[in-house]
């Protein structure tokens, strides 16, 4: 699942959000209500996660990744634990339930 893609549609949506909670707040206040401060505490919230959620656009998330996974000091760290992790494979059978004798006969444990 591309997780840059749903965060930054949900900072979008809550953006949108926030706009919208603009108009009972003004309502609310223009008729001197209380419920109109509450409208517009919830809008300042999620227009605030909305931009919070929107820094990062998920295009440049792709590119950081990439060029994350293909920096030099990286591939030579994936190298040295595939070569570690390819000889701790051969050195014994971990899966294996059986042993090879010296007369190369294979007995069942």
């Amino acid at each position: 699942m591309h997780y840059a893609i749903v965060r930054y549609i949900e900072g979008m949506v809550l953006k949108l959000e926030a706009v919208l909670l603009l108009l009972p707040a003004l309502t609310g206040l223009l008729y001197q209500e209380r419920e109109g401060i509450s409208f517009l505490i919830m809008a300042v919230v999620c227009l605030g996660l909305g931009f919070l959620l929107t820094l990062k656009k998920p295009l440049e998330a792709l590119i950081d990744s990439v060029i994350y996974r293909y920096e030099p000091h990286n591939i030579a760290e994936r190298e040295w634990f595939s070569d570690h992790l390819y000889e701790l494979m051969n050195s014994h059978d971990l899966d294996a339930d059986y042993e090879i004798e010296e007369e190369q006969s294979i007995t069942m444990q």
